[in-house]
């Protein structure tokens, strides 16, 4: 709340109450409770003849099992660069993670939950990335005006979009990804 407000940005009371429900559902994540990495990134797989090994596992713990998955989605929040995986790749990865998952979470079986359960924990990532870039736009170099688009702030100043948050936002918005597009 305080990034969109010194950005010269309000909310509506809708938006917040959304932003708060998301906020809840990975702070409680109820049946989703589950042993997660916390930070799934390519390099953190490493192929081996049993099938892919995670490492890197100092952020794992207990948390909404789906902020693993939807991360993914999301071009791997993580990680440094903007990812992005083939519609395809992503489908496949998804469906298997939710099989795998509802062995031992009956809710990931079930539409009614997963779906919601699955929005609320890519919108936990979405905002994460719009924390996080929004926090760094006038710490970042500023890009040209022939190369970005421009945002406004309260006093009706043009700033550049940094180069980050720009990349993500073509990331989610990406018609590979069947995400926002």
């Amino acid at each position: 709340m305080q990034t969109l407000s010194s950005l010269g940005l309000g909310m509506s009371a809708d938006a917040d109450k959304d932003i708060q429900t998301v906020i809840a559902s990975v702070e409680n994540p109820g049946s989703f409770l589950s042993f997660i990495h916390r930070d799934p990134i390519p390099p953190n797989f490493l192929r081996t003849d049993r099938g892919l090994v995670t490492i890197d596992l100092e952020f794992s713990g207990y948390g909404h099992a789906l902020t693993d998955a939807m991360s993914f989605r999301m071009g791997f929040p993580t990680y440094g660069l903007p990812g992005r995986l083939p519609a395809h790749v992503m489908e496949t990865f998804e469906l298997n993670y939710r099989r795998a998952l509802a062995e031992g979470c009956k809710a990931a079986g079930q539409d009614t939950i997963y779906g919601p359960a699955a929005v609320e924990a890519w919108a936990w990532w979405l905002m994460f990335e719009l924390i996080r870039n929004l926090e760094k736009t006038t710490d970042e170099t500023e890009i040209s005006a022939s190369e970005t688009p421009y945002r406004r702030d309260a006093n009706g100043s043009s700033h550049a979009w940094p180069r980050s948050l720009r990349s993500r936002l073509q990331t989610l918005i990406s018609p590979d990804l069947g995400c926002l597009a």
